[in-house]
């Protein structure tokens, strides 16, 4: 296991630089593109390179060649699909409500030097998301479906499910270590404090389903439903046909709300896991 996890951090490590340097070299030829244009393609390319790339490296080397069926590439039952977006609509409170106090540990600390870190980087990955969702007309519109919704739903679901989840549950007791384990590697390489424990929780959800589906797609689709939610929602936002600011749909939720709705996720993901049993 020591062996393999060298080579996957390794992978990870080398691709990111490869992509990040990519990415460089890409803004240095095209200085006349446009600083929004050139960000669209650099995102794009780093989501490919830093995630796709290695999960399907390290899961050619692993499975003797087999990289599509090690990282979950199968089609599954058709009612995972209906009982994962099921629970992932269930899950929507909770994950709201934790954004609420998530916000509010932090604030708690944000004098001390940690807390204007945390805060500094939350500034940097809010200036960067509020780039692109302040772009108008469909065309930037259809770009921020591809950029922020589409492309990290592959190939984050290939990296961190298809790859990392499978090969921490086959090294460890129980999987629910290795998904929750895979969940808060997820949320953390986000560096986004601001998201960490909402984007925890989703990993976690996102795990599951893969675990209770065997396969890559239901995931893929709710991460893809997850992410274009913000940018339809601010979309709708930027044009008047939505008068509340998305990021004040948090604050609609509260724990005595989220909790049947978190009750209601376990429910439909354990129906997952007894269709997956009728179905093996």
């Amino acid at each position: 296991m020591f062996k393999q996890t060298l080579r996957l951090g390794g992978l990870f490590a080398g691709c990111l630089l490869l992509s990040g340097l990519i990415g460089a070299g890409i803004a240095r030829l095209m200085p006349s593109a446009g600083v929004v244009s050139t960000l669209y393609l650099v995102q794009n390319i780093s989501a490919m390179g830093s995630f796709l790339l290695p999960a399907w490296w390290f899961a050619r080397s692993v499975s003797d060649g087999h990289a599509a069926g090690f990282l979950g590439c199968r089609p599954t039952f058709p009612a995972a699909y209906l009982l994962g977006l099921a629970a992932f609509l269930a899950l929507m409170p909770w994950i709201n409500a934790t954004t609420t106090w998530n916000e509010t540990v932090l604030q708690s600390g944000q004098d001390s030097p940690l807390g204007l870190f945390f805060k500094q980087m939350s500034e940097r990955n809010e200036a960067l998301l509020q780039l692109f969702l302040k772009q108008t007309g469909w065309g930037a519109f259809g770009l921020n479906l591809l950029t922020l919704a589409l492309m990290p739903a592959v190939c984050e679901e290939f990296f961190f499910r298809g790859c990392l989840q499978s090969f921490l549950v086959s090294h460890t007791r129980h999987a629910s270590t290795g998904i929750w384990l895979t969940a808060f590697i997820f949320s953390l390489l986000h560096l986004d404090p601001v998201g960490f424990l909402p984007r925890l929780f989703l990993g976690a959800l996102l795990g599951y389903v893969f675990a209770a589906s065997r396969s890559l797609y239901p995931g893929i689709l709710l991460h893809f439903l997850n992410n274009a939610s913000v940018v339809v929602a601010y979309y709708l936002y930027g044009h008047g046909l939505l008068t509340r600011h998305p990021d004040a749909f948090s604050d609609l939720w509260h724990w005595w709300s989220a909790l049947p709705g978190l009750a209601l996720c376990a429910v439909c993901i354990g129906l997952m896991y007894r269709r997956r049993a009728a179905h093996a």
